[in-house]
């Protein structure tokens, strides 16, 4: 595969070319029952996320064996102009630092939940060193494949799968941001999710950066068992009261104490709200059943794991705050 992918990518003016584009994923026909052919779109909101991922992954691995053909075209190229060979080259411009001790013991720490148990430093420094430099080296590639594109030299012509759109439920739920707005951002999280936590104020300055544009939505979706389930209801009682993004924000904050049964209360506390109404808001139907809905509403649109972002009504991966502007600024038709 890879040798018929260079022999179709040639050095035209100043332009590589790569091949393959993906089709439109909502049209593809998936199946036939009976006398009527289904497509994507004609599956649950579910199965068609799913299908999508799916799709999604594959690219994501053309895209990885793409790039790599385009430099290696470059490389040839760049080699053959100077007079050396694409090894040679090849080594000079991917050469990355030795890495140090100290690097290595940084990255054990940093990981330890991940070694298996029994297994010390001394004993995997080396495999440790390894892996740092096949990572800088990953990222000099990263950095010389942007160069080409930024330059113009580049032109990858795989089409990236677009999400599929949906419609998410969102009446009566807490918003930030202007009721006019036209992007809403949708987050379905838990408040025990270390990603939520760190993605949380990349979202609320996405809002405070474009208030006219963007209004942000929050949904519950507990996975971390009852306690998550407790301070979600938690902080539906706090907007009874007029506080849910002062309990959201002091939630995430105080995350290392939320395993606790007693954690909604506390940060209701902390808050100064009315204890005699939480406490019988926390016990009664209605801030079960908005978190329920909100888990439901979840699960229809084929959400397993948070935070899950959509944007414009399609599921967006990355976290990157430039990166959610320019799926806002698409969204809003600019």
């Amino acid at each position: 595969m890879k040798r018929h992918l260079l022999s179709k990518n040639k050095l035209v003016g100043a332009v590589f070319v790569a091949g393959l584009v993906f089709s439109n994923l909502a049209n593809a026909q998936v199946f036939k029952y009976g006398t009527k052919v289904y497509k994507a779109s004609d599956l649950s909101t579910a199965d068609q996320q799913t299908l999508f991922e799916i799709d999604n992954e594959e690219y994501q691995k053309r895209i990885a064996l793409v790039q790599q053909a385009a430099l290696n075209v470059y490389l040839t190229e760049e080699a053959k102009k100077a007079g050396k060979t694409k090894a040679d080259l090849e080594a000079t411009l991917l050469a990355v630092p030795e890495p140090t001790d100290k690097q290595a013991s940084d990255w054990f720490e940093q990981n330890k939940t991940r070694i298996p148990p029994g297994y010390t430093l001394d004993k995997v420094a080396g495999e440790i060193k390894n892996l740092l430099r096949e990572q800088g080296q990953r990222e000099k590639r990263e950095a010389l494949f942007t160069k080409l594109k930024a330059e113009g030299k580049l032109v990858v012509l795989l089409k990236e799968p677009e999400a599929p759109l949906v419609q998410v439920d969102t009446k009566d739920l807490p918003m930030r941001g202007s009721a006019k707005a036209k992007v809403t951002v949708v987050e379905f999280a838990d408040y025990q999710c270390p990603h939520c936590k760190m993605v949380a104020p990349t979202l609320d300055e996405l809002v405070k950066k474009h208030p006219d544009k963007v209004k942000l939505v929050f949904m519950d979706y507990p996975i971390k068992g009852a306690s998550s389930e407790l301070v979600a209801q938690g902080a539906y009682c706090a907007g009874e009261q007029g506080k849910f993004w002062e309990f959201h924000d002091l939630a995430f904050e105080k995350q290392q104490d939320l395993a606790s049964n007693d954690a909604a209360t506390n940060l209701a506390k902390s808050l100064k709200l009315d204890e005699s109404k939480f406490a019988s808001c926390l016990q009664g139907p209605a801030a079960r059943a908005r978190v329920a809905k909100s888990k439901a509403e979840g699960d229809r649109l084929g959400v397993t794991g948070t935070p899950a972002i959509y944007i414009g009504g399609r599921r967006i991966k990355s976290h990157d705050l430039a990166e959610l502007e320019k799926v806002v600024q698409k969204a809003a038709g600019k």
